[in-house]
């Protein structure tokens, strides 16, 4: 005699339940779900379950960009650099996964490889305005003063409303000791954005130092 399913000899109540195929998790739960561990300090939870969220829906940007940023927090930038990167192929279309992974090589202070991932984001993502900021201070930070000036100088042509990106042309001149560029930076600052607190920023000559005194660490720290 044929033996009857299993499912046949429960309760009604729970052969119902028995008959309904489990549904994977949603990736809103999932993303939660590592978010959550990520902000109680369990950087290792947060991880695994952005690779099983990643495995689940490959995608999801998030998945592929925030345990990268994990990683580099981590200073593991040897695979914060190999997710990065196929993030940056995967989702060509928009600036987040280039973004992270030129800070990546920030963060580690790579100088030479920060110069190179910025302008590459600058070119394929010309609209993003912050980008230029960095990869500005990445110039900054390897000596090329000009060059910073420059892709500053061609940003501000693009993008005159943008107060950082006058008040880091403003700074790199007064870093540099080249006062009088300086002087007038900070004077068309302040007639441009009048209320910005940025315009504090400046110096005057008897305060400030040379470029052999201050290296590319303080330029950089008032990211």
């Amino acid at each position: 005699m044929q033996r009857a399913p299993i499912s046949a000899e429960l309760p009604p109540s729970i052969r119902r339940n028995a008959e309904v195929p489990l549904v994977p998790a949603s990736i809103e739960h999932l993303r939660e779900q590592a978010r959550d561990s990520f902000r109680t300090g369990d950087h290792s939870s947060a991880l695994d379950q952005w690779t099983r969220l990643r495995e689940a829906y490959p995608d999801c940007l998030d998945a592929h960009v925030e345990p990268g940023n994990i990683l580099v927090s981590l200073g593991r930038f040897a695979e914060a650099d190999q997710l990065l990167g196929d993030a940056v192929n995967r989702f060509p279309e928009g600036p987040t996964a280039a973004v992270a992974y030129a800070m990546s090589a920030h963060h580690r202070r790579d100088w030479t490889e920060a110069c190179r991932r910025w302008a590459e984001l600058c070119k394929s993502h010309p609209d993003y305005q912050q980008g230029f900021i960095h990869l500005a201070q990445a110039s900054r930070a390897v000596q090329r003063f000009d060059e910073g000036d420059e892709i500053l100088a061609q940003a501000l042509s693009r993008f005159p409303d943008n107060p950082d990106l006058a008040a880091t042309f403003a700074r790199l001149a007064q870093d540099r000791g080249r006062w009088d560029d300086a002087d007038k930076r900070w004077s068309a600052f302040r007639q441009r954005f009048p209320q910005n607190p940025a315009a504090g920023g400046a110096v005057p000559r008897r305060c400030a130092v040379s470029d052999n005194q201050i290296g590319p660490r303080s330029f950089l720290n008032r990211r």
